[in-house]
């Protein structure tokens, strides 16, 4: 009895589950583009740009987005395990394309874009994705035993060269150091023993303070100046923050009201960017950032049960990973946007306009949704063999 019980309460807990990561994907999917729509106006609707021209464009990456979650929440562990190392070595080939000059696209002295017409495409996004699964996979089939855990590190090689790819020819730090704190934390969440995690942050210290030493990233260390003193340089370095605490300010508790901004008039720059969370509090108040804040939140909470809940190695890694992803990300583009961490140019997911970002953020749920599926369908595989074997019992008893 306390069996079947127990069998009930994981079954409500799956479809709860599943329920709920629909219900806030579709919450935060609708509200990114109202708030998007709000942001972009002022800059869209100026002479040469048309508004309903890219309110149809992030309508289609919408769209997309909505395919690639049907589509990933299709792929069983066997799919995953078949194609990972291959999803790895394509994503890490056009990102290291990216950043060629000549063929990578250039913005704000920034080269991670590949251009295909009037679409702009970053690969580092699919290729942080490719690197989870990859990650989730690979840990999965060891044992984890001393001698393994060199075998695994070992493998990471090509995990290590992204790294280096994204952060030092990209420019993109923010990207690098998200993806080397996922990495980092599936990596001890699966075992990993602190002396090679220890090992692996030195190596990253140093070779960002080299790179910084010698001029790659100068105007890093300019940044990080600037958010050390925040007061100095208001018209320069920290003049995009300075009018981000401006906006969030102004919003008070119930904000300005939607559309009525005044940041994104030529104050603030990226207002449908990376600081959308300084719109939403200008428009809706503090009490709009808490209703986002607290829907990212249940979001990245459920794919953390989804994962604390799997009996599968792989989408019990995998799944807790990517909500990691969802909630460093989150963290340090709101932790910028407020001024308590340097800015780093994250987007927030689902919130913040971004093609190739929504699409991966979609993709993402899916496979969350997929491995909550997966916990109901082992519970009724659980619950099936649990009767038959319970018929089989008593008709040997009958006999």
């Amino acid at each position: 009895m306390s069996e079947m019980t127990q069998s009930l309460k994981t079954r409500f807990r799956s479809n709860t589950l599943t329920s709920q990561i629909t219900f806030l994907t579709v919450i935060l999917l609708v509200g990114g583009f109202v708030m998007v729509a709000s942001a972009a106006a002022p800059q869209y609707s100026a002479p040469g740009n048309s508004l309903l021209g890219f309110l149809l464009r992030d309508l289609a990456y919408s769209i997309l987005g909505v395919l690639a979650f049907v589509v990933a929440s299709g792929y069983n562990t066997k799919k995953i395990a078949r194609y990972c190392s291959l999803f790895l070595w394509v994503t890490l080939g056009f990102t290291i394309l990216a950043g060629i000059p000549h063929i990578g696209s250039e913005v704000d002295g920034a080269r991670r874009w590949l251009r295909v017409g009037p679409i702009s495409i970053q690969p580092s996004e699919f290729f942080v994705v490719a690197v989870i699964i990859f990650v989730a996979v690979t840990v999965a089939v060891h044992e984890r035993s001393e001698t393994e855990w060199l075998s695994i590190l070992y493998r990471m090689k090509r995990v290590a060269v992204g790294l280096l790819v994204i952060g030092f020819v990209q420019k993109d730090l923010g990207t690098a150091l998200v993806l080397f704190i996922v990495v980092l934390t599936m990596l001890l969440l699966a075992g990993m023993p602190s002396k090679y995690a220890g090992m692996a942050i030195l190596a990253t210290a140093l070779g960002t303070l080299v790179a910084s030493l010698f001029g790659s990233f100068r105007y890093r260390l300019v940044r990080l100046t600037a958010f050390l003193h925040p007061s100095t340089d208001l018209q320069g370095n920290n003049y995009q923050i300075n009018q981000s605490k401006i906006g969030l300010g102004v919003g008070g508790f119930k904000g300005l009201g939607y559309g009525n901004g005044r940041e994104k008039w030529s104050f603030l720059p990226n207002p449908h960017t990376d600081f959308m969370f300084a719109t939403v509090g200008e428009e809706l108040g503090i009490i709009g950032t808490l209703v986002l804040l607290g829907l990212v939140v249940w979001l990245i909470s459920v794919g953390m049960r989804v994962g604390q809940l799997s009996t599968d190695r792989t989408w019990k890694l995998l799944a807790t990973g990517l909500a990691t992803w969802l909630a460093v990300q989150a963290f340090m583009n709101i932790m910028s946007v407020v001024g308590m961490f340097p800015v780093t140019g994250v987007p927030l997911p689902f919130i913040s306009y971004g093609g190739t970002s929504l699409i991966v953020n979609m993709a993402v749920v899916g496979l969350i949704h997929h491995a909550a599926r997966e916990i109901k369908e082992a519970t009724l595989t659980k619950e099936r063999d649990g009767a038959r074997s319970s018929r089989g019992t008593s008709g040997r008893a009958r006999r």
